[in-house]
C-alpha cells in the first residue's frame, strides 16, 4: 500500500515541483532586465543579420531599444529609437504603446508592376494598440517612399500581421489614410 501511494504522489509531486519552476523561469525572461538581456542575446545569436544596440527594460513592461538592424537576404531594416510598454495576458501580447523614431527599409526592385510587400508572419498572438512612426523611409531599388507621423493600430491573426488602421503624412505634405 506505500509503495502504491509513493508511485502515485511522487511523480505528481515533481510534476507540479517542474510547473512551477517553468513558470518562475518565464516570469524571470519576461519581467527581470537580465532575463530580457538574455532573451535579445539569444534572438542575436540565433538570427543571421541581427543586430540589436542597447536594449534596457522588460519585455513584460517597458522595453527600449537604441537601434535594431537586420540584414535578411535582399532585405534590410533599421529601426532607431525604439520603445514599447506591453502588457502580457494568456491568450495575446498587447503592445500598448509602441514608437519608432525612424524605420528604414530597403528592398530590391522586384520587376515591373506594383509593389507587392511580403507577408509579416510571427508565431506570436500580437495586438498593436497605438503605435507609431515619426519617419518612415521604403527604399524599393533606387526608389524612395518616404512617410512622417505613421500611426498604426494592428493585430496577429492566424500569425499574419493584419493592419486595422494606418494613418501617415506624405512627405510632401497632406495626410494619407488607408
Amino acid at each position: 500500500m506505500k509503495l502504491a501511494r509513493y508511485l502515485v504522489w511522487q511523480p505528481l509531486a515533481l510534476m507540479l515541483v517542474l510547473l512551477v519552476l517553468l513558470l518562475l523561469l518565464a516570469a524571470f525572461l519576461l519581467f527581470s532586465p537580465s532575463g530580457t538581456q538574455w532573451l535579445f542575446a539569444q534572438a542575436q545569436t540565433r538570427t543571421p543579420g541581427l543586430t540589436l544596440t542597447k536594449v534596457e527594460g522588460t519585455l513584460g513592461n517597458e522595453l527600449t531599444v537604441e537601434q535594431v538592424h537586420w540584414l535578411g537576404g535582399d532585405v534590410e531594416l533599421t529601426a532607431q529609437g525604439i520603445m514599447l510598454d506591453s502588457k502580457l495576458s494568456i491568450k495575446s501580447q498587447e503592445i500598448q504603446q509602441a514608437s519608432i523614431k525612424s524605420l528604414v527599409i530597403h528592398t530590391p526592385r522586384s520587376g515591373a508592376g506594383p509593389l507587392v510587400l511580403p507577408n509579416l508572419s510571427t508565431p506570436l498572438s500580437l495586438v498593436l494598440s497605438n503605435s507609431s512612426i515619426e519617419h518612415f523611409e521604403l527604399w524599393v531599388g533606387d526608389a524612395q517612399f518616404v512617410l512622417k507621423e505613421v500611426m498604426l493600430k494592428a493585430h496577429t491573426e492566424s500569425g499574419v500581421l493584419m493592419i486595422d488602421e494606418f494613418k501617415a503624412q506624405p512627405h510632401l505634405g497632406g495626410v494619407l489614410f488607408l
